[in-house]
């Protein structure tokens, strides 16, 4: 199991939906720092990250490897690992290979957006923008393990990366009006969208997605052990 996990790990790092997935994250960020640079912002690190990265982090977290993994049942290669690794001995390492590629696809360019405004000067608090990565990771893992988690409810290749950013927008418009403004959703990555820090709200709703994607990969692997 170990070796699948290091095998797995060093696969996901070299996929090239991870790459984009980075890209297109830097793009965001560096694009809104640039232009709020060239209209005289100041404090550009806490403002920059809030404006277009939010709104599409779900789909970037999922990116990395959710799609490649139903390339691999396409090829019958997830097949062939089932009956290689028994019981959950594929899953859950996979599970947590796809959470640590999405946390790290928006945690990149997150850590290079901060160097960049420390040194332009541009980061109003240091400490608090080092602890608010943490809320970039908690996002990054929980939509990427919901994804896995949807990759055993059907076939089609793109659905488990459309459906958390759709359920994402979902609960951005849904939220304010059922009285759950405390769980907006963009702010679980960018608190100072309200200029809010850190608080538990923060990770109930990447918490809740993990437990989602795990429940779903217990099912599918479930599924699987009935069918064999």
């Amino acid at each position: 199991m170990m070796r699948f996990f290091g095998t797995d790990i060093k696969r996901a790092f070299t996929e090239p939906n991870f790459f984009i997935s980075i890209i297109l994250g830097i793009i965001s960020l560096f694009g809104a720092a640039a232009y709020l640079i060239l209209n005289g912002g100041t404090g550009v690190y806490f403002s920059a990250q809030s404006l277009i990265l939010p709104f599409a982090a779900p789909l970037l977290a999922a990116m990395p490897y959710s799609a490649m993994i139903m390339h691999e049942r396409e090829t019958h290669y997830r097949i062939m690992m089932d009956i290689k690794l028994c019981g959950f001995g594929y899953e859950i390492p996979r599970l947590i290979v796809c959470g640590i590629s999405g946390a790290a696809a928006l945690f990149i360019p997150q850590i290079l957006l901060l160097i960049f405004c420390m040194v332009m000067g541009q980061v109003s608090d240091v400490a608090e923008a080092v602890r608010e990565l943490t809320l970039t990771l908690s996002f990054g893992f929980g939509y990427a393990v919901f994804s896995y988690g949807l990759t055993f409810l059907n076939r089609e290749r793109y659905i488990p990366v459309a459906i958390p950013q759709i359920l994402y927008l979902f609960c951005v418009y849904a939220f304010p009006y059922v009285k759950l403004e405390r769980f907006y959703p963009p702010l679980d990555i960018s608190p100072s969208i309200y200029g809010g820090g850190i608080s538990a709200d923060r990770f109930v709703i990447p918490a809740a997605l993990t437990f989602a994607g795990i429940i779903l990969t217990a099912f599918g692997a479930a599924r699987k052990e009935s069918a064999l």
